[in-house]
């Protein structure tokens, strides 16, 4: 159950600044500065290395030890993006959030926060931390082993922090219970900030691809998603639309949907569903759309508006039999609701 604090928090807050970047990066990392200096100054610079390249920070939130070092360093560019995310109870109490985050997205949990923090990221990278760290490292390597995602994981060893941890692994390979490369593949060591960013794996991952970034709405009733079809066109979209300039993801939700859907969103309700990235449907071979998903409940009854044609609820049955149905990321929202048993 959420605590008070979150209930009574929005689920999303976005401050003006900085544009959305294309890509991001998860960092977990501890909330003190540790006994070495040399662990603040790697996290600081990681940081600057960053917000540099306009790769956008996802992290816990706080504003002391190296979680605040890390969010310090994106901020010191003009278009660095920090991305707060807030578990209910006092992980993170208000009094120690960072204050100048651009966005803040406030989770039911712990295990949440994980999943948004892994949903959000193009790449992961673990600095010095306590158990808390661990956790997290631990289970995106575990994710990865199991082939519930592709994204790459980084540790930034400074004076060898993590090699005791990967001496572990090594062991529990030798004992069989790991898989044998665990260590040597699935996670990446490097020794300084320097060489962790210049680093192919992590070029990769955060390269800026052609960008269309947008936002939707996923509605379902009766075991059916709401879908719209906009005047002349074929395909099917999840409601939604793009942020004009100085807008929330908010703000956004409550305009796209009054224009589309001709309901008003109950603001208190909305809440992140995720993030689905995929080519963009009509649009030249390379350039990607990235949605970004929230669910809420709404008060009146949806009715196309003049930019639409069509409204319709459908299930993933309805997919089967049309493939040219929806656009790829709305085959991709389909499919997860499905695997969620939300839809039938």
């Amino acid at each position: 159950m959420a605590s008070a604090e979150a209930a009574a928090e929005p689920p999303c807050k976005k401050s003006k600044g900085a544009p959305l970047p294309a890509k991001f990066c998860a960092v977990f990392m501890g909330s003190s500065d540790g006994a070495d200096p040399a662990y603040r100054e790697a996290a600081s610079r990681f940081g600057s290395l960053l917000g540099e390249r306009g790769i956008g920070l996802v992290y816990g939130g706080a504003k002391g030890g190296l979680m605040g070092a890390v969010a310090d360093g994106v901020l010191q560019h003009a278009n660095g993006y920090v991305v707060g995310v807030i578990p209910p109870g006092d992980v993170v109490p208000a009094e120690k959030r960072h204050p100048g985050l651009s966005e803040t997205v406030f989770t039911q949990s712990l295990g949440e926060r994980k999943e948004v923090m892994l949903k959000r990221a193009d790449a992961v990278v673990a600095l010095p931390g306590g158990p808390g760290t661990l956790d997290e490292l631990c289970e995106v390597v575990t994710k990865r082993r199991l082939g519930q995602h592709k994204k790459p994981i980084f540790v930034l060893s400074v004076n060898e922090f993590w090699e005791p941890f990967i001496d572990l692994l090594r062991n529990m390979e030798k004992a069989g219970f790991a898989p044998e490369d665990t260590s040597a593949t699935v996670i990446n060591i490097m020794d300084t900030p320097e060489e962790l960013v210049q680093s192919g794996r992590f070029v990769a991952a955060t390269a800026k691809p052609s960008f269309i970034d947008k936002l939707a709405l996923i509605k379902v009733h009766d075991r059916k998603q709401l879908v719209a079809r906009s005047k002349g066109k074929t395909a099917f979209f999840t409601p939604g639309g793009k942020r004009e300039a100085g807008e929330s993801d908010e703000e956004a939700l409550l305009r796209e949907i009054k224009e589309e859907l001709n309901v008003d969103l109950v603001r208190s309700s909305i809440k992140m569903y995720g993030i689905f990235q995929a080519q963009a449907f009509g649009k030249p071979e390379g350039t990607m759309v990235r949605m970004t998903c929230y669910e809420a409940a709404y008060e009146g009854v949806p009715s196309p508006t003049n930019e639409i044609e069509e409204l319709r609820w459908i299930s993933s049955k309805d997919m089967e039999q049309d493939k040219g149905l929806l656009s790829i990321t709305g085959e991709m929202i389909v499919n997860d609701l499905k695997a969620k048993d939300l839809i039938d």
